[in-house]
């Protein structure tokens, strides 16, 4: 489906491609994490699983969010149930201003910090459980990614401001999901899959590269 342009933008090159073109493909079914590159827009953590810990970035951790920033080891969690996420705090947590010690249930728009992190909690699509966490502070992850998706069944890159990654330019969307075979993509308009051309659909592996005429992104593996 082609929709009319609301905005040019400049076609992008290979050189600009930020993920590494030399891993080797492998489906996305053993792996809970995987780092979502998009050109022109950054880098994001996807995670998973319906629960996920978050702590400092130090050696040896199992963290699935580990953070180069003063906090526990070990400093909450979040457990999606259903479409909605509850935060389960090991170490001081506060939310939306006031400090908790207990289950919490997060909405869009709540301001979580962990120490000296603070982290904007959006669930912007309304038919998507998938969640995000945007740093609004200096703080990032390690490796250093710019925001964290926790992915339920799909994960939207688009131009409108419900789609969990949004791209400024093309009137288009492409749409991540699960599937029996790992992750799968879909998109209203022609995009080259790991150089097979002229695609719509099809599966996608750690190490994927994805380009329509405007949008170019890459799944790099942990």
């Amino acid at each position: 489906m082609q929709n009319a342009l609301s905005q040019i933008a400049p076609k992008i090159t290979q050189d600009e491609q930020h993920f590494s073109q030399d891993r080797a493909m492998k489906p996305i079914t053993h792996t809970q994490r995987f780092i979502l590159w998009v050109d022109a827009v950054g880098g994001y953590l996807v995670c998973l699983r319906d629960v996920v810990t978050l702590g400092q970035a130090i050696a040896g951790s199992a963290v699935d969010i580990p953070l180069l920033a003063d906090v526990s080891r070990n400093h909450a969690r979040i457990r999606r149930v259903g479409d909605q996420y509850i935060l389960e705090p090991i170490s001081t947590v506060r939310v939306r201003g006031s400090e908790t010690t207990t289950e919490t249930p997060l909405h869009d728009g709540d301001q979580i910090q962990f120490g000296n992190v603070e982290l904007l909690f959006r669930k912007p699509h309304p038919l998507s459980a998938t969640a995000k966490l945007e740093f609004t502070t200096s703080h990032r992850t390690h490796p250093r990614t710019d925001g964290i998706l926790l992915m339920a069944d799909s994960l939207i890159i688009g131009n409108r401001d419900h789609d969990h990654v949004v791209y400024p330019y093309d009137e288009h969307q492409i749409v991540l999901y699960r599937s029996e075979q790992g992750i799968d993509c879909r998109s209203d308009q022609p995009i080259d899959m790991d150089e097979k051309h002229e695609q719509s659909a099809g599966p996608v592996f750690l190490g994927s590269k994805i380009k329509s005429e405007y949008i170019s992104l890459g799944i790099e593996a942990l």
